[in-house]
């Protein structure tokens, strides 16, 4: 598991601690400057604004209760319309699933239910994917926008969006936080900020801005509390993502499903944090890590992932390619602070 704290030694900051997608969501703000109480409420309330958008969203792609996914799935038409949010989803799915090498798979819903339940495994997928998004765009603004797609699957395919949606609405989400906050200095409503995140239960968007810097602490798949150590993540765009096979478990079977057996993966990696360019790759690669264990890490380090931390089954930790570890913790590497 990994959490995320401020790490440069800011004067000033706001934070909000909530729940979403299933899970805790964390947001913060840091400044350099002390805040007046009304600096304070406009923060607080920009927080609030994305915490609110990061509900709307999770809503929409949600599969544990009604929802436009669950109604996308009991959809018959093939090619079926799709809303513009779900449409966005679904085509950083595609490329998720391109990436990995077909490891991140959003088809196997009926797969990790049979897991849950402890029946019969449904069958594995075939390794090319079988559905397919067509964008619907609209110029504005000088760009083109995503105003909704069509999608073609199989027949009786059902989506589970839960193994790439955390990490693209954490994307998403630190996007709209970086308009609001340059909005409100625009308008000198608040002062230069230097660093923000939000944390989607885990997988974790940074921005950052001139020297700034985010802490995000990686602990034990057993233990929350018991940190294996820091990690300091630098430069203006980041995520960080942890996977595993001990959140959702259930007598030896759990939620991550290798497509290529419908079966929970058995690789020996319990868990993996990634750091990459973004949330959402992130949380691609460190799903890809545990289900395929050590030739997702060598995949994941040619495509230029900036870190990878695994903890195989028996609590080793496995990798730690851009960082020393010295026993008491990591050592963030020269550009990690840059």
């Amino acid at each position: 598991m990994a959490s995320a704290t401020a790490g440069t030694v800011a004067v000033d900051w706001v934070d909000l601690a909530a729940t979403a997608m299933g899970g805790r969501l964390g947001t913060r703000v840091t400044f350099n400057e002390v805040l007046g109480a009304e600096q304070r409420a406009i923060a607080e309330g920009i927080l609030t604004l994305v915490a609110r958008r990061v509900d709307a969203w999770a809503d929409l792609a949600t599969h544990h209760r009604p929802s436009q996914l669950t109604r996308l799935n009991d959809d018959a038409r093939d090619p079926a319309p799709v809303g513009p949010t779900l449409a966005a989803l679904f085509a950083w799915a595609a490329d998720a699933h391109t990436l990995t090498g077909g490891l991140v798979d959003i088809t196997l819903l009926a797969q990790r239910v049979a897991a849950e339940a402890g029946g019969e495994s449904a069958p594995p997928l075939p390794a090319t994917r079988s559905w397919a998004i067509d964008l619907t765009t609209r110029r504005r603004n000088e760009q083109h926008v995503i105003v909704g797609g069509a999608l073609s699957r199989p027949s009786g395919t059902a989506f589970d969006l839960d193994g790439v949606g955390k990490g693209w609405i954490a994307d998403r989400a630190a996007d709209l936080l970086v308009r609001a906050l340059d909005a409100a200095r625009e308008r000198s409503a608040l002062p230069p900020w230097s660093s923000c995140f939000v944390d989607g239960d885990g997988d974790i968007a940074v921005r950052n801005r001139g020297v700034g810097s985010t802490t995000v602490s990686v602990a034990l798949p057993s233990s929350a509390r018991e940190a294996i150590g820091d990690l300091s993540i630098g430069g203006a765009e980041r995520g960080v993502a942890t996977s595993g096979t001990g959140v959702h478990s259930w007598g030896g079977r759990h939620h991550l499903i290798d497509p290529r057996t419908g079966r929970s993966s058995q690789s020996g990696i319990a868990q993996a944090t990634v750091v990459a360019e973004s949330a959402r790759v992130a949380e691609a690669w460190a799903k890809a890590i545990v289900i395929d264990g050590g030739a997702a890490i060598r995949r994941a380090e040619a495509a230029g992932v900036e870190r990878i931390i695994a903890v195989n089954d028996q609590g080793a930790i496995l990798s730690a390619p851009a960082v020393g570890y010295s026993g008491a913790g990591f050592l963030p590497s020269a550009e990690a602070s840059a």
